[in-house]
């Protein structure tokens, strides 16, 4: 398509959107006072879905528009459980670094004015009947090398 083709059958699309809000708008001033809200706002929504996709339908049969949505395909298999756990442990893990360093840099004093500098440890409770403690003993051992630090585990025994 030539570029002032182009240009042309643009600003007619753009034209032909403002028509499709301007009839929306006045076919909306005549539903308002005849639908209660929650139903007013789910035609109004619909309504406006439905001409937005009017519009690009059309734009797409002109050659104007050509989408490729198999971005938008990879991002919904993004977003599984495994993957958003990892990304919540390393977010955890960059805030306690965080936190290390800010300690580091600017330790608390004791009460005698002196700097104490403070060390991250890491505990693993366990009660007497842990379904996973196998798991919670190798992920404490895992983070406690990790942050080069001491690790505890506490047993808790419940009364019978």
């Amino acid at each position: 398509m030539p570029t002032s083709l182009a240009w042309l059958v643009l600003q007619l699309l753009l034209v032909f959107l403002a028509l499709i809000s301007v009839c929306w708008n006045l076919l909306s001033l005549l539903l308002y006072p005849l639908l209660p809200r929650a139903t007013g706002l789910r035609v109004g929504r619909a309504g406006i879905a439905l001409g937005y996709r009017f519009f690009w339908r059309v734009a797409r049969l002109t050659g104007l528009l050509r989408m490729d949505a198999s971005a938008l395909d990879t991002l919904a298999h993004f977003f599984r459980e495994d993957k958003l756990s990892s990304l919540r442990e390393l977010a955890l893990r960059e805030v306690a670094e965080s936190v290390e360093r800010a300690n580091v840099q600017r330790p608390p004093a004791d009460q005698t004015g002196t700097a104490r500098r403070t060390r991250s440890r890491v505990m693993v409770c366990m009660s007497s009947h842990p379904p996973r403690a196998a798991m919670l003993l190798r992920r404490g051992s895992r983070l406690a090398g990790r942050f080069n630090t001491d690790w505890f585990v506490v047993f808790v025994e419940e009364p019978k």
